[in-house]
């Protein structure tokens, strides 16, 4: 049984299966030390408002009732993460679902092929239809996901309009450099979740902390602990 996950064919898929236990025990060990994986994870991560690109809408009310939209040409990258990661679903849990679907339905192409036919595929020819399987049961994981972590969204709201609203701290403790999880309300009941970091350098924001957003600094917003409880949502 060994030798089948070590065979040169099955390279790839082994070592899917091996980064998934490996990233799974990185962010039990360092949520326990108060960073989690997860938080530096979404760090790396372009901020995605919407499920296919990114819309950065800067809403300017003026005396004309005049709505500025300035809209950023989205990247291939980009496009494939919309599609493939909802709004809403943590980039980890997309990436260990990546690891585990991809490592599973490559074994079990090469068993088949093994048992049908007696040799294995060639890693670079098992590797394309896994990936045919991988990617839109992933997109479907992460569709099921979203119904659990985010309400859908029934209108468009600028993030801009965050600065002011009382968010509480779901991840991990922020830390300046090192951003933390953070859930909001905003007016139409829909939740959100953002990046959040302490205003204050040598300040941190535990989790389960309320805390006020200040502004936004590219898509990481300052935050202090909250000053009043009667500004709680």
């Amino acid at each position: 049984m060994l030798e089948f996950f070590l065979v040169s064919e099955n390279a790839p898929f082994s070592v899917a299966l091996g980064l998934m236990f490996s990233i799974t025990l990185l962010e039990v060990v360092t949520t326990l030390i108060g960073v989690g994986f997860s938080q530096i994870l979404e760090g790396l991560m372009p901020d995605i408002d919407t499920p296919d690109f990114d819309v950065d809408v800067d809403m300017d009310m003026d005396a004309d009732m005049d709505a500025d939209m300035e809209i950023s040409t989205p990247s291939a990258f980009i496009h494939f993460l919309g599609w493939i990661k909802v709004r809403g679903v943590p980039m980890l849990m997309v990436l260990l679902a990546f690891l585990t679907v991809f490592s599973l339905t490559g074994f079990f192409i090469q068993g088949a092929v093994k048992s049908i036919l007696s040799f294995y595929l060639p890693w670079y020819l098992a590797v394309i239809p896994a990936l045919a399987v991988t990617l839109p049961c992933v997109r479907q994981i992460s569709l099921i996901l979203a119904k659990f972590v985010v309400k859908d969204e029934t209108e468009v709201v600028s993030t801009k309009t965050f600065i002011g609203k009382i968010a509480v701290i779901t991840l991990g403790t922020a830390k300046t450099g090192l951003p933390a999880e953070a859930k909001l309300t905003d007016k139409f009941g829909t939740i959100h979740y953002v990046r959040v970091e302490p205003d204050i350098d040598d300040k941190e924001l535990e989790q389960g902390t309320e805390v006020l957003l200040v502004k936004k600094e590219e898509h990481i917003f300052k935050a202090i602990k909250n000053p009043n409880v009667k500004l709680t949502d």
